[in-house]
């Protein structure tokens, strides 16, 4: 993956363009928040969510240091069009300059399935591993299967499960460097 912004097609030939989420883009989180189905919002958050709150926005749209990194995702607009969300993944480490990070991906639910979250984590991955991240740590709930298995297509193992939750963990150098 090449440096941010960079442009990516999704399988079915969307140019999409990936790049880090800024404070100007308050309005297209919340645009990506409202296009999310309640089931996606429910497997994202593991609680049913109506809206995200003034403190998330705010800390998702505030790109501080190297210990909490969002990137986002959007169309690239044709003549006369403007950019769509499409998805947005981040990091939080788990302390300060520390080498493990808390992770999670949201896809809008009509770009889901056609490679958009596999880009968005492996430019999430790129820029943990330059930030001296060396794993990641994600919450899923148990019937998030897509999530489940592009994890596992890196060779993610599950640390814990619960009743609906389950943790897992994968290399943040095998997400970069796979495909």
């Amino acid at each position: 993956m090449r440096k941010l912004p960079c442009t990516q097609t999704l399988k079915d030939g969307t140019q999409i363009l990936i790049r880090d989420v800024a404070r100007g883009d308050r309005a297209l989180v919340e645009a990506g928040f409202a296009h999310l189905s309640d089931r996606s919002r429910f497997l994202r958050f593991l609680t049913p969510r109506k809206q995200l709150t003034e403190r998330e926005l705010d800390v998702l749209t505030d790109p501080t240091d190297e210990d909490d990194v969002a990137i986002g995702a959007v169309t690239v607009p044709g003549r006369g069009q403007t950019s769509m969300p499409i998805g947005l993944a981040r990091f939080i480490r788990l302390t300060p300059g520390g080498n493990k990070a808390e992770f999670a991906l949201t896809v809008v639910d009509t770009f889901q399935g056609k490679g958009a979250g596999r880009l968005l984590l492996r430019a999430l991955a790129h820029r943990a591993r330059h930030c001296g991240v060396q794993e990641f740590l994600a919450y899923l709930h148990r019937d998030n299967r897509a999530m489940r298995g592009l994890l596992e297509s890196y060779g993610a193992t599950r640390t814990t499960a619960g009743r609906t939750e389950i943790e897992m963990t994968a290399s943040v150098a095998i997400i970069a460097d796979l495909r």
